[in-house]
């Protein structure tokens, strides 16, 4: 996996920070997608999407990987994994 984005942002709370930087990656509708989809634990959040086509299945996992920096400030990295198979079509 690879870093798509990467915020600091001023917060106390792992989850707070994950979702500033969702609203600073992201826009209105997609912020909502993920803030629906969002799980945290510990210091990472979490949002998974299934879609399912025709011939391919789509799962994706989006990481939130926070690092506390300093007293109130958290690095928040955003990881994307993508994994396609066929559609059982029987």
């Amino acid at each position: 996996m690879k870093v798509n984005n990467t915020a600091i942002i001023k917060s106390e709370s792992v989850e707070s920070a994950i979702k500033s930087a969702i609203a600073e990656f992201f826009n209105e509708e997609t912020i909502a997608s993920f803030l629906d989809l969002l799980v945290v634990s510990g210091s990472v959040g979490t949002c998974f999407e299934k879609e399912v086509g025709p011939f391919t299945t789509t799962d994706r996992t989006t990481y939130f990987i926070t690092t506390k920096l300093d007293a109130g400030l958290i690095r928040v990295e955003q990881c994307i994994e993508t994994v396609h198979s066929d559609t059982d079509r029987s």
